[in-house]
């Protein structure tokens, strides 16, 4: 059950990423790079989390969905659209 609080005992996670068409003239926001610290998921402490991912080289010129699932059962992932230049 998803009651809206802090997550403070993750222990895993879980990406999948599947391709995506990319459309023409679609809008698009920069996004901030943060890979400090060790890959995977770290626990920041106070129910927030950073998980570092690095997307392969082959991703170059392609759109992907990423989906991050945290364990909170199904329907509960996290989904981002990504555009690699």
């Amino acid at each position: 059950m998803v009651t809206g609080g802090p997550v403070t005992a993750l222990s895993r996670v879980t990406v999948s990423v599947s391709s995506l068409g990319c459309s023409t003239g679609a809008g698009s926001d920069a996004i901030e790079q943060y890979a400090a610290g060790e890959s995977g998921l770290q626990n920041l402490g106070n129910g927030y989390y950073q998980f570092n991912w690095k997307a392969p080289t082959s991703y170059a010129g392609t759109c992907k969905t990423l989906k991050l699932d945290v364990g909170e059962g199904a329907g509960q992932e996290r989904t981002a659209l990504f555009q690699f230049n």
